[in-house]
């Protein structure tokens, strides 16, 4: 029986294995594809790159919230906990992160995911 991954562990240059919350989430991005309809009703479609996208949540740590409040041109490693790993380089938080009730908030984009 394979075990069901559950966790994202989430490593930033500079910062190491950041600690974060259970519920973030991972897009790992690649392409968006829209339908194109010609005349004689044929369908085709047209495609553009679909970035990744990171939303996590971290405890309020010291030092934590300046590190991880403006990220910018990091490349970020993502892990889930059955051990498939992916890479997100020139990633950038998309909002200032924000902090409410002890938990920093993340919200990041960045190339889509290579997986390693």
């Amino acid at each position: 029986m394979a075990k069901v991954a559950k966790k994202i562990l989430i490593t930033v240059p500079g910062i190491g294995r950041v600690e974060s919350l259970p519920g973030g989430s991972f897009n790992p991005g690649g392409n968006s594809r829209a339908a194109v309809v010609t005349e004689s009703d044929r369908v085709h479609y047209s495609e553009e790159t679909a970035p990744a996208t990171l939303s996590f949540r971290l405890p309020n740590l010291p030092d934590t919230f300046d590190q991880v409040r403006d990220m910018a041109g990091v490349n970020v490693n993502v892990q889930d906990d059955s051990g498939q790993s992916w890479i997100v380089t020139d990633a950038f938080t998309t909002t200032p992160a924000s902090l409410s009730n002890g938990e920093i908030s993340v919200e990041m984009s960045g190339n889509p995911a290579e997986k390693v």
